[in-house]
């Protein structure tokens, strides 16, 4: 993961409701009913809805406290949380206990068909907790765990809204990890090592982002198996017998040797004298 990691910064983008602790200044056009509030609080206070009458521009712009802003994304609120500025009251649907029981329950993938129907009865985590389930969950997880730290734990003991978000996001966690390292897991890389020549699109489109990597990874490991396994041995031959051919030395054909006539005399001529 890195800065510039387009699977990062899409996990970012999961949304959340917060609210704020205090007012924000200029900032009341991230809610529409903070801006009717405030043209309504004019018109009690003074009898008309001229801002002409506002000599400071922050006064009627401003965010109340304890507004509950929908859906903002991941990445605005990160620093405001870490700072609390502002709460997060509850989790997204697809991170609250309903699913999670349902995801632990179900085993994700414990009910499908070990036939050629893959995906039968899968839970399409994909459509209902977002194409970066995991990692947007983790994000969460992460970032409350961060505040705790900052905090320190017995500051955060007393903060009741907290203390429920910090066992959500335990819960999660365990959630998370069972789901993705657990029988879901076990069964996306049965069916990408046994699907080789087969429509598995289907099944893809059940997955989220990062099911998708793994299973592409086991389905490219099938597909060189069978390309080794249809080629045979006969490349292996080869290699083996080129290699056999660099290593092999040459020998030298022996020199003929010339016999020297001259020294054949001499031994004659010693054996005779001996009295050979």
């Amino acid at each position: 993961m890195g800065y510039y990691d387009i699977d990062e910064i899409l996990a970012e983008d999961e949304c959340l409701s917060v609210t704020t602790k205090f007012n924000f200044l200029n900032l009341s056009f991230l809610d529409e009913d903070a801006l009717y509030d405030n043209r309504r609080r004019r018109r009690l206070n003074h009898g008309t809805d001229d801002e002409s009458i506002y000599d400071d521009v922050d006064e009627k712009s401003y965010l109340p406290e304890s507004t509950m802003l929908e859906s903002m994304p991941f990445w605005s609120i990160k620093q405001w949380f870490l700072l609390s500025f502002v709460s997060i009251q509850s989790l997204p649907r697809q991170f609250r206990k309903k699913f999670r029981d349902k995801l632990d329950a179900s085993a994700a993938m414990s009910s499908v068909d070990s036939g050629t129907n893959h995906g039968g009865d899968i839970i399409d985590l994909r459509l209902r907790g977002g194409n970066y389930y995991y990692e947007a969950g983790m994000n969460i997880v992460n970032l409350v765990r961060s505040q705790e730290i900052s905090r320190g734990r017995s500051d955060s003991s007393r903060d009741t809204d907290l203390a429920h978000l910090r066992r959500e996001t335990v819960a999660l966690k365990r959630t998370i990890l069972l789901t993705y390292s657990g029988e879901r897991l076990r069964r996306i890389l049965d069916w990408s090592l046994s699907c080789h020549d087969e429509d598995v699109s289907s099944l893809i489109g059940l997955l989220t982002e990062a099911e998708r990597r793994l299973f592409i990874v086991g389905a490219s490991s099938t597909t060189a198996f069978f390309r080794w396994k249809n080629n045979g041995m006969r490349p292996i031959i080869k290699i083996i017998l080129q290699s056999k051919a660099s290593v092999t030395p040459m020998v030298a054909r022996p020199k003929s040797v010339t016999p020297n006539h001259q020294d054949l005399g001499l031994q004659l001529v010693r054996k005779r004298q001996r009295g050979y």
